[in-house]
């Protein structure tokens, strides 16, 4: 069920946004810059999303590993293009065992 909302839910909708308060100790920023950790949280949620939502996952996810160290900052610092690459196949492995196993809810 919530698969099937996500999916459905991938439309645009112009009343929707998100306030980005940029600050310095919340959510994925506790982590470290996404261009520059071998963390691999920053790209887990794509890769989930490629791996529920998208038809013809194989062509989609190489699409996002190369779109991932395609940007300026690492045209600029091509030495950041290994680190990136692992952090995004580790965000993979992560993707792939929760899209196999399933949604889960945590309980406190």
């Amino acid at each position: 069920m919530a698969v099937v909302t996500l999916c459905i839910l991938k439309r645009f909708n112009p009343r929707v946004f998100v306030n980005h308060l940029k600050a310095d100790k919340s959510g994925a920023r506790e982590y470290g810059n996404l261009l520059t950790t071998i963390l691999p949280y920053h790209s887990f949620g794509k890769y989930y999303y490629v791996l529920i939502c998208k038809d013809n996952v194989i062509r989609n996810v190489i699409n996002e590993l190369v779109l991932s160290v395609y940007t300026k900052h690492h045209l600029k610092n091509p030495w950041w293009i290994p680190v990136t690459l692992i952090s995004n196949v580790l965000a993979l492995v992560l993707a792939s065992v929760s899209a196999i196993y399933g949604q889960k809810l945590v309980h406190k």
